[in-house]
This record gives structure tokens, sequence and C-alpha cells, in this order.
């Protein structure tokens, strides 16, 4: 019998078309790799937030600022590596990598910090050169390098460690947020600031509170306060800060701070904090007309009537009502209710819930008793007045009173007597 060699030919013919896909493929790979060189840059470098608080000219802290180009209409993430010698040492060593990164491109000046000093490794007394290396996130492509060699300000920085210095320190700590309809912006917030000296000595410092939009780049001065009193670690000691509208208002956005110390007089900083501190970057505010609710009463009846003279003048029966708030909140509230006498012009409270919640818009009646052996009325004729309180971690004020009108029918010349009065 002749052989059918028709379904072989089909598999070769399949697969020599596959290997050529594959080939594509990877010749295609390439081709984006090469497309995905970008044309990068590195320019403008400064120094910055030098701490050298003895004024020996050897910092124990200094930020490196540089300036990083892409040419390309591209929005990439980079990330750059910084290498240190001494000086007149043969070799660069690895010293610290920054934060990730994103450019702008279109030749944007895109401005990258690496902080040279504590967090970071801290250098022996003596002078040290700097070398820039920058990469694409996830590549280990060299994209631009600067050093020592090409620009003069990665030259003979001279460092010192902090031991050697006169040492500050802030701690920063956040209390008292209000933020009234929870929607995470408070409209107020106090940022508890301890600054202490490392020498059990006392000390006269200036504090500024500086603030930016997150999506800023420069500060502006919020507060200041240059009367503080400083007295080596101790904890009483610390700055009340307000931020919001307390002192000055912020309207919505997310906001980064930063701190700067000074001694009284002098324009040495000691020591500073800003973004970089979490506790001080990523900060929600927004303004008191923003962060607000309203109740409103949703129902309110009278229930359970007692009369048994049938003369109009009940001597017991219930107050129902329900109160509302116009955002997704549970809030606590506790209501009083309170009459006035036909002959009088003043109000008496005559009982007082407990605590109770409400939620929304949910329906939820909350009940008066009215007319009981401990509390009963005299026989005449009423107003009526209830009140709701909102409890707070920082007060309890006034939610709502009703009704708004006096006039209200269900609220004036209410009828009441006696148990004994009600009587046939």
């Amino acid at each position: 019998m002749k052989k059918n060699n028709k379904p072989d030919k089909i598999m070769k013919k399949n697969f020599a078309i596959a290997f050529s896909l594959m080939i594509i493929a990877v010749l295609s790979c390439n081709k984006d790799d090469e497309e995905s060189d970008y044309t990068y840059s590195i320019g403008k470098i400064y120094w910055s937030d030098t701490l050298d608080t003895n004024q020996d000219g050897y910092a124990q802290f200094k930020r490196l600022h540089f300036n990083v180009y892409l040419e390309e209409q591209v929005n990439r993430t980079v990330v750059a590596e910084i290498y240190y010698r001494p000086k007149n040492a043969s070799e660069f060593s690895f010293y610290a990598f920054s934060d990730f990164y994103d450019v702008k491109g279109d030749s944007t000046a895109n401005d990258i910090s690496v902080d040279i000093g504590f967090p970071n490794k801290e250098l022996k007394r003596g002078y040290y050169d700097f070398t820039i290396e920058l990469y694409e996130k996830g590549y280990n492509r060299l994209e631009a390098k600067c050093d020592s060699l090409q620009e003069e300000l990665l030259s003979n920085q001279a460092f010192d460690e902090s031991s050697r210095d006169k040492n500050y320190t802030i701690d920063i700590s956040w209390s008292q947020i209000d933020d009234c309809d929870e929607d995470g912006f408070a409209r107020n917030a106090t940022m508890l600031v301890d600054i202490d000296v490392q020498d059990d000595v006392t000390k006269q410092v200036e504090l500024y509170v500086y603030v930016k939009a997150d999506d800023d780049s420069t500060y502006s001065l919020y507060n200041s306060y240059d009367e503080i009193t400083i007295s080596g670690s101790s904890p009483n000691d610390f700055v009340p800060v307000d931020i919001g509208v307390n002192h000055t208002e912020l309207a919505e956005n997310v906001y980064d701070f930063r701190l700067e110390l000074y001694e009284k007089g002098s324009t040495v900083l000691l020591r500073f904090k800003d973004e970089k501190t979490d506790i001080l970057n990523d900060r929600k505010f927004e303004r008191q007309a923003d962060d607000s609710y309203n109740y409103s009463v949703a129902s309110f009846f009278w229930s359970d009537t007692v009369d048994t003279d049938m003369d109009g003048f009940t001597f017991k029966r219930k107050f129902h009502f329900d109160i509302d708030i116009d955002r997704n909140l549970s809030k606590e509230l506790n209501a009083k209710i309170f009459f006035r006498h036909r002959d009088s012009s003043d109000y008496r409270e005559y009982d007082s819930t407990g605590v109770f919640t409400i939620s929304g818009s949910q329906p939820d009646d909350i009940v008066f008793q009215i007319g009981n052996a401990a509390a009963e009325l005299d026989s005449s004729w009423y107003d009526i007045l209830v009140s709701a309180f909102e409890i707070t971690e920082i007060d309890t004020q006034l939610a709502i009173s009703f009704p708004i009108a006096e006039d209200t029918i269900m609220f004036s010349m209410q009828y009441f007597e006696t148990e004994s009065q009600d009587s046939l």
C-alpha cells in the first residue's frame, strides 16, 4: 500500500509557520527594547538643608539635588544610584538609592534628591567626591551619569558624623483631629512638636512651619514660633501647632509639611523635617464650610394618650421623634424636652434621654414618656421644646432644636394635668 505523507507535510508546514512567527515576535521585542531607550541627561546639581550646627565647615547632613531631563514626550519611572569616595581614594563605593521618581518628558526639569547623612550612612570626617548614575525602574541599562570630574559641586564636599556635632531632635505626633463629616479631611488638627537638645541645657529656639499642596514643589510659610524654651530631653516643652481653622483654613486638598528649627536670632539651621517623614506627608484638610452636615427632624407624633375624664387635658402620653443626618454618618446624641407654663416666659427642663445613635436617614424613633408619678404636670397648657445634643470627643454641642417655629400645632398649647386631676 502506498503511504500517505500528506499529514506529515501539513505538520511540517505548520511548524515552519510557528517558527517564523516566533522569530518575528523576538525581533519585535528587540525593536521595542530599542525604542524604549530614551534620551536622558542630568543637570543643575545643588545641595540644600545643610546641618552643621557647630559651624566647623563639616556637615553631618546635606541633601543632594539634581535635575533629570528626558527629551522624548513620555513619562517614565527612574531611580538614581549614588556613589562616593573619600578625597584622593581611587575607587567609588555605592552609597544609596534614591526613591523612585516619575519623570516627565519633553525636556522638563525633574528634581530628584538623595539624603547624604542620617537616615542613610553617616560619613566620617573628611572630604568626599560623588557620582550619580540614573536607571529606569526595572532595567539595568545606564541612562545618564554625572561625576565629580564633570561637576564641581560633586567634588570636595566636607562631611562629619553627627556625634561630633551639636544635636537637636524633633519628634512629631498629631492629636485633636477634627473631622466632623468623617470623610478623611479634617477642618483642624494639632501637630505636637517635641524639640530636644542633646545636652542637659536650656535653649531658646525658633520653629517655622511650612505647608504645600502634595502636587506642588514649593513650600509656603504657614506659622512661626519665636519664643520657645526647651530643656534637654524634657517631654513637657512640646509646641502645639494648630493646622486648619483654628489658625488659617486650608482648602480641600492633600498637604505636605516642613518644620525648620533655629536657635533664637540665628540663621543656622539646627534640624528640619519635611515630606520625607511619613507623618508630615499626605495630610488631608478642608475648610470648615466643607466639613459640615445638617440634622433634620424626619417625623414626630404623639401616642398612647390617657385622658380619663375626657376634658382635653391628658395626664400621660408619649412623644415620638426621628432625627436624620444628611450624610452617611452615625452620630451619638442625647435629647432633652422642655416645658413652658402658660404664665411663664422661660422653659424648664422636664426630662432627658440616654445616649442614642442615629445613622443617616434610617428611621429610629426616640420616645419621651410625658406624665408619671415622678414628674406630673399641673392642670394647664404648655409650650414644648425638644433639643438634641451631639456628643463628641471634644465637647457636647447643640445639634438641633424643634419646633423651629413655636406655633407648630403639636408643640404649642399642649394641655396636661395630674393623674388625680384626671379623674371621673
